[in-house]
C-alpha cells in the first residue's frame, strides 16, 4: 500500500510538470480539429487562475516549425493574456478584458507535433473566458 500511495504521488508530479502549467482552470471544454494544413481549437473555462498552457497537437508540426496562428479571446471577468513563442524565442501576446476581446496573430514555433499556446489570469482570476485557435502549418 505504501509503495501504491508513493507511484501515484510520483506520477501525479510528472504530470504537473509535464503540462508547463502554475495554474488552473474551472469548467473547461475544447475541440479540436484539422484537415489539410490547417486547424482549429475552440475551447473555453468558467474560471481560469493563474497560468496555463494549451498544446496543440498536429503531427504534422515539426520542432522548429513556423507555424502563423490567430488566436481570439474573450472574458467575462477579469483580464487574460494569451501567448505563444515565436521562432526567434520573441513572447508575442494580446490581452483581452471584459467587452474588449483579443486578437493574437503571430508566428509561433512549433515544437514535436504541437504549438503550445499560455493563458494567463491577470491580477486574479478570470471567469467565462473563451478562445478559438486558427492554425496553418507549412
Amino acid at each position: 500500500m505504501r509503495k501504491m500511495v508513493g507511484l501515484v504521488l510520483v506520477m501525479l508530479i510528472l504530470s504537473a510538470l509535464a503540462c508547463q502549467s502554475t495554474g488552473s482552470t474551472v469548467g473547461s471544454r475544447q475541440t479540436c480539429r484539422n484537415a489539410n494544413g490547417s486547424g482549429q481549437c475552440e475551447g473555453s473555462w468558467k474560471e481560469l487562475s493563474g497560468t496555463v498552457t494549451e498544446n496543440i497537437e498536429n503531427d504534422r508540426i515539426s520542432s522548429f516549425d513556423t507555424i502563423p496562428v490567430e488566436i481570439t479571446v474573450s472574458v467575462e471577468s477579469g483580464t487574460v493574456r494569451v501567448s505563444c513563442k515565436d521562432p526567434d524565442g520573441e513572447t508575442r501576446s494580446a490581452q483581452a478584458s471584459p467587452g474588449s476581446p483579443a486578437t493574437l496573430s503571430a508566428d509561433c514555433e512549433g515544437d514535436f507535433d504541437e504549438i503550445e499556446v499560455t493563458f494567463e489570469a491577470l491580477d486574479g482570476d478570470a471567469t467565462g473566458v473563451s478562445y478559438t485557435i486558427n492554425y496553418r502549418v507549412p
